[in-house]
């Protein structure tokens, strides 16, 4: 078999196992570093695709259609604003899903079926490999080159794959801890958060909990703290390890002590923002857009206050999980020129002060975290900044919707009282291979 046949084989095993994968809900970014930008990965090449000429957009014109999930607020933002700065291309937005899962499957099902009404899609950080080895995008190493100077390594880095650059950054994210300064105080570590939390229910920590995309981020921000992994450079499994039996222990513990809200274990990032904002809780993980939100509620909106995520003890540093959405073009787009237009402007600075102003969405250019407007504005942005630039991806792989279900499953069964930790890992641990046995 040759290679462009073998390569039509593999393409087609992994996107008959991820349409019928559990997929994708929350945020809403491997083990590598979050400043290597290669995309060098060790799975199966992506394929060979045309790739943008960014001059093309020189004489952009007619109409475009951004494809992404129902917020209005951050993604309809950038359509209001590219209508605004131009006459010559007409943007307009298209909700495929009330949540990632859904926009994700919508998404698959236009790329698959050839339909051609989206000229950009907005993709998770996290869709990278799976969207390149697959075909479906162009390759936009070239235009990354041309704008990508400005870019935050680690947010250009969730777009790289196989060496090449497969879409462009449209806002970042890392999880941030909010609290009510009324009630508790700034923790270093996260069993000083816990000793705080468990005083009384009205100290406790809220976060997303359920089986869910949001459940993987929470539980490998505290695996990565404790120093463990999922995947090492080469794919090889690595969650079996006694950093992953720490952080299980050290949920379930504050979950059972009261000092996790058990509500928690029902809750996505949104479910654990509303009851923040009641008034429930005193500490709550969440990412950058969750203090614009806090603004707007009655019972948090003059005590919230914003800090880094906390260590996992005293000998060690947090690390905290990237986030964010990126742009892609669609190989059948319908206008190639007015999509490119739409990509640049989505990355320019001017652009990305304004987003970080109206929705507190973590900009990827880096000069943004230095203007007086958005430090005046938001007091959190310092903190923000050293966030996203050392945060960490999630595992690179095309098959990642399988090994992130394997993680929330599992994680939620020890975390729920219906597993122990070392029937989890070794569940964990087969159904990852089994999902990397597929590719």
């Amino acid at each position: 078999m040759n290679l462009k046949a073998q390569n039509v084989r593999r393409i087609q095993a992994v996107s008959a196992v991820a349409i019928g994968a559990l997929l994708l809900a929350g945020c809403a970014g491997g083990t590598s570093s979050p400043d290597d930008a290669s995309g060098e990965a060790p799975a199966e090449l992506a394929p060979k695709v045309d790739v943008i000429d960014p001059s093309v957009s020189d004489d952009a014109s007619g109409a475009v259609t951004l494809c992404g999930n129902n917020d209005a607020g951050a993604f309809g933002a950038l359509i209001d604003s590219f209508n605004s700065s131009q006459s010559a291309v007409t943007a307009s937005y298209q909700a495929l899903g009330p949540n990632t899962t859904e926009t994700r499957q919508q998404a698959i099902q236009r790329l698959e079926g050839g339909q051609t009404d989206c000229d950009v899609y907005l993709t998770d950080v996290v869709w990278t490999a799976e969207w390149a080895t697959q075909g479906w995008i162009y390759d936009q190493t070239k235009l990354i080159e041309e704008i990508g100077g400005p870019l935050l390594k680690s947010a250009v880095g969730t777009t790289a794959y196989d060496g090449r650059n497969w879409m462009t950054p449209y806002y970042t994210n890392a999880g941030l801890l909010f609290y009510r300064g009324d009630r508790v105080s700034e923790p270093a570590t996260l069993p000083d958060l816990y000793a705080q939390a468990e005083t009384a229910p009205e100290n406790a920590m809220l976060l997303g909990l359920s089986a869910y995309e949001g459940l993987t981020t929470n539980f490998l921000e505290v695996l990565y703290s404790a120093g463990g992994e999922v995947l090492d450079d080469s794919g090889d499994i690595k969650i079996d390890s006694k950093e992953t039996r720490a952080a299980l222990e050290l949920l379930k513990g504050a979950l059972d002590s009261g000092a996790i809200d058990p509500a928690s274990l029902t809750y996505d990032d949104g479910g654990a923002r509303k009851a923040f904002e009641s008034g429930a809780g005193g500490f709550m993980r969440n990412w950058p857009s969750a203090y614009a939100s806090a603004l707007q509620a009655d019972a948090v909106k003059d005590v919230v206050k914003v800090a880094p995520l906390p260590a996992f003890d005293d000998s060690r540093e947090a690390t905290g999980v990237l986030g964010g959405w990126n742009l892609a073009v669609p190989l059948n787009t319908k206008n190639l020129p007015g999509a490119v237009a739409l990509l640049k402007y989505a990355a320019s600075p001017e652009f990305q002060k304004e987003l970080f102003l109206k929705t507190t969405q973590a900009p990827v250019v880096e000069e943004v975290y230095e203007d007086a407007d958005a430090k005046a504005a938001i007091p959190f942005t310092d903190q923000l900044y050293a966030a996203v630039k050392s945060a960490k991806s999630r595992p690179k792989s095309p098959v990642y919707a399988q090994i992130s279900s394997a993680i929330y499953d599992n994680v939620y069964a020890v975390l729920s009282g219906q597993a122990k930790a070392d029937d989890a890992i070794e569940k964990m641990v087969t159904q990852i291979q089994a999902a990397q046995d597929t590719f």
